[in-house]
């Protein structure tokens, strides 16, 4: 049986262009709708990343600053000062640098605070433009900022009524002996006393810091020639340990803890502190990428990175001078001290992991915060 090909219908040539037409117009608009839809999910996913990055790392920052002053005399503790004496190191994201109290300006900063500015002392890592609750210039190097407060997770202060936990047994020019209430060393310790750690010695009513040269059982060495350079007890004139012989703590006295009341060799404590830095670092690459990096430092130790991509970082300050509070401000008015620092304003902006491909730039944020700290303030509200 033969088939008649012309009764065979099917699509002429104009309607297959015309559907194909229609199909490539639909396959573009799915395309361009399914692009559309990655671009949203990249921005929203760094903007997560970002946020994310700005939380943790202000969550850091402000939990650090809320213990500021913990443990610390509020006037500071006095350093170094006097013929011979060296100006104290100060931890920096590079090089070196000193800190402004104690040998420099003995007359009008003797005592270190326990939070200690550092405008512009970071590196320049973006232009940001000026912000309005912060005088600032629109081109600056990032901030710094360096805090001081008690050690809880190794707790060697004096509580008398029952002389727990720890307590000096000998205080030398060289060295600090803890009593054995509580082991400050060894591998049953979860946070040992180690070279390099800093010291809060208290005796006779004087406060002065120490740095751990190196630990070997109860014994503390505080040998000269430490990273700081606190240990100055051979050379500076006043301000370092030796101050406490002075004022009435017998240096290589044993205490005797079974006498009442207790002796003067019982009378000396030595807690350990954190001092705690906060910087920019610029000096990570990754594919060709400068990754700018939030970096905490614990005293001369090693800095570590807690958050990525923040690539600015301020700080202004709220002093308290007993009549008109001065506010906002980045450097130490005329008149004022360091202790006097009640508040401290945060501003911190971060960018993205990576280029947006639909832009070609960076998406940014930032944040910022108003810390009260509360260790230092004059009248406690939190009780």
């Amino acid at each position: 049986m033969q088939t008649n090909m012309r009764s065979q219908k099917g699509f002429s040539l104009i309607e297959l262009l015309v559907a194909m037409t229609v199909t490539l117009i639909i396959a573009a608009a799915t395309l361009s709708l399914f692009n559309y839809a990655l671009n949203v999910n990249a921005s929203s996913t760094q903007l997560s990343n970002i946020n994310g990055n700005l939380r943790s790392a202000m969550n850091l920052l402000t939990r650090d600053l809320l213990q500021a002053g913990q443990g610390i005399p509020t006037g500071g503790v006095a350093l170094p000062v006097g013929t011979g004496c060296q100006n104290i190191n100060r931890p920096v994201y590079t090089g070196t640098a000193q800190f402004p109290y104690g040998c420099p300006n003995s007359s009008t900063y003797p005592n270190m605070p326990a939070v200690i500015p550092g405008n512009a002392l970071g590196p320049n890592i973006i232009q940001i433009p000026a912000l309005s609750w912060m005088p600032e210039t629109t081109s600056k190097n990032t901030d710094m900022i360096t805090m001081v407060y008690q050690d809880n997770n190794l707790v060697t202060n004096l509580v008398p009524a029952t002389l727990a936990p720890n307590y000096l047994t000998t205080v030398t020019s060289s060295a600090l002996t803890f009593s054995s209430a509580v082991t400050i060393s060894g591998v049953t310790v979860s946070n040992p006393a180690v070279a390099g750690d800093v010291f809060l010695v208290y005796g006779g009513g004087l406060y002065r810091y120490v740095v751990a040269t190196n630990v070997s059982g109860q014994v503390v060495s505080i040998a000269t020639g430490d990273p700081f350079q606190l240990n100055q007890q051979g050379t500076a004139a006043s301000g370092t340990i030796s101050d406490l012989s002075t004022a009435g703590v017998p240096f290589g006295s044993t205490c005797d803890a079974s006498v009442t009341p207790l002796p003067a060799a019982c009378a000396a404590t030595a807690q350990r502190v954190l001092m705690v830095t906060y910087f920019l670092d610029n000096t990570t690459v990754v594919n060709g990428q400068t990754v700018p990096r939030l970096m905490r430092q614990v005293g001369m130790n090693a800095p570590v990175s807690v958050a990525e991509v923040i690539e600015d970082l301020e700080f202004s300050f709220d002093y308290v001078n007993g009549t008109a509070p001065i506010n906002n401000v980045v450097s130490t008015p005329g008149g004022l001290t360091d202790n006097q620092i009640r508040k401290v304003n945060v501003y911190m902006a971060a960018r993205s992991d990576a280029v947006l491909t639909q832009s070609g730039n960076y998406i940014r944020n930032n944040l910022a915060t108003q810390v009260d700290i509360r260790s230092l303030a004059f009248v406690n509200r939190y009780q």
